[in-house]
């Protein structure tokens, strides 16, 4: 690996630990935004201000890992199979790209997690989202003309249940309650109350029942033929 791009870099903490275990390689994170954490970067690792449903402003072949994760709530439907050869496009012959993704639904749940997968997934719809579209990367990058399809799948605990891991998994959840708080209130008819009671009761729930997301991993390589 030479060249890495991250695509929806977010706080480029991923980006800037590769860039400091992986001195001889260039990274660069792309997002609407520049991270707050630039005085941090290593010297090997650069940040761009770009709208990756707009196009990626790199000419082809330009990376030889190209890499996304969590991207789900940042790509409308329609434009996965427009994003994935935008992808392939940036890729650089034998290069690979390698995208991380979870539909956000929780499994072993009750009736309280039950609610947070049909709300999750109902505030998604307005912006064109589909949690499920994630499905599809395989496919998509195959579309693309992708070779050398892999993917893995993880079990991520969600509660006290599971230890630190656990915790963080429950920390994530509760991340994403709260980032939808006006839309739970506008939509739902939640208050903030509401809100607080519902988050106790999925946070007993969680742990009763030993609930988990999963996610996958999917990689695929640019073979030149």
């Amino acid at each position: 690996m030479t060249r890495c791009i991250d695509l929806g870099t977010g706080s480029g903490i991923w980006l800037m630990e590769m860039a400091s275990e992986h001195a001889d390689c260039e990274f660069v994170g792309v997002d609407i935004v520049l991270p707050p954490t630039l005085d941090l970067k290593p010297a090997n690792c650069e940040f761009a201000v770009a709208n990756i449903l707009e196009g990626l402003p790199y000419p082809d072949n330009s990376f030889d890992f190209v890499h996304h994760r969590f991207m789900n709530l940042a790509i409308p439907e329609q434009m996965w199979p427009v994003y994935v050869h935008e992808c392939a496009r940036v890729c650089a012959p034998n290069g690979w790209i390698e995208m991380v993704e979870t539909t956000g639904t929780l499994s072993n749940v009750g009736v309280h997690g039950e609610r947070f997968n049909t709300w999750h997934h109902q505030l998604m719809h307005p912006c064109g989202v589909d949690l499920f579209a994630v499905d599809e990367v395989a496919a998509r990058m195959q579309a693309a003309k992708l070779s050398d399809l892999r993917t893995e799948q993880y079990m991520i605990p969600v509660g006290e249940w599971a230890g630190e891991m656990g915790r963080r998994g429950w920390s994530c959840l509760r991340a994403n309650v709260e980032a939808v708080r006006y839309l739970l209130a506008q939509e739902v008819g939640l208050s903030g109350d509401d809100v607080e009671v519902f988050l106790k009761r999925l946070n007993e729930e969680v742990n009763r029942l030993k609930s988990y997301w999963t996610v996958r991993v999917y990689c695929a390589r640019k073979l030149v033929h």
